[in-house]
């Protein structure tokens, strides 16, 4: 079987059929490959089921992974991820095509709380204390700007450690710059991927000219 989509919850409710002797094959989100008697293949596509707040799911675990190890090997520096989505459609990119799956694909770029995202980073520094520095990996981490000034002013109260982020030409402006660098952000990750304006228009669908770049 396969998943298409978030798993949290497919994959709980595969579990619950599995232990309460269920028909896994109508488990939402999964496409399962079947075999019969005479050996002929076939396949079990199930609807993707809705796309979740993410301030409904349960907080992420990062101890499944050996992250001693991985922010060690990073100069104590803790990668971890608040949002999900990207409301862009470049042609090379996963995330337009992966929405797509879904029901309600107008829900696909998510920002929790604020009040998650600082538990969140807590729960985090308490495993990893000898963090120095984070990085939020998600796809563009200044795309709602009240989010971002909101916080950003929690974060320096709360949290007050250096921080990078990734971020758009179109979603920057000097108060957002002021905002992030006032709250302790030392880098912002831009991806130009091509100074030819055309083609990144036309070819990759970025659609921002060359003077928002420069």
């Amino acid at each position: 079987g396969i998943c298409v989509g978030e798993g949290e919850i497919p994959l709980l409710n595969l579990c619950n059929r599995i232990d309460n002797n269920q028909n896994i094959l109508e488990t939402p989100s999964f496409i399962f490959k079947k075999i019969d008697d005479s050996g002929k293949t076939s396949f079990k596509t199930n609807p993707v089921s809705k796309l979740m707040h993410i301030d409904d799911l349960n907080d992420p675990d990062y101890t499944v992974f050996d992250y001693k190890q991985i922010i060690s090997d990073n100069g104590n520096v803790f990668p971890m991820m608040l949002g999900r989505g990207c409301p862009y459609k470049c042609t090379y990119c996963a995330s337009s095509h992966l929405s797509k799956n879904y029901p309600n694909p107008q829900n696909w770029v998510r920002f929790p709380s604020i009040d998650r995202s600082i538990r969140i980073i807590k729960n985090n520094l308490e495993l990893y204390p000898d963090t120095r520095s984070i990085i939020f990996a998600d796809d563009t981490f200044t795309i709602k700007k009240n989010w971002v000034k909101e916080f950003c002013s929690i974060y320096k109260e709360e949290i007050n450690l250096p921080f990078e982020c990734n971020a758009r030409v179109e979603t920057i402006n000097d108060v957002i710059c002021e905002e992030l660098t006032n709250a302790g952000c030392t880098s912002l990750d831009f991806g130009v991927e091509s100074g030819d304006q055309w083609y990144r228009n036309n070819i990759i669908n970025r659609k921002h000219k060359n003077a928002v770049i420069t």
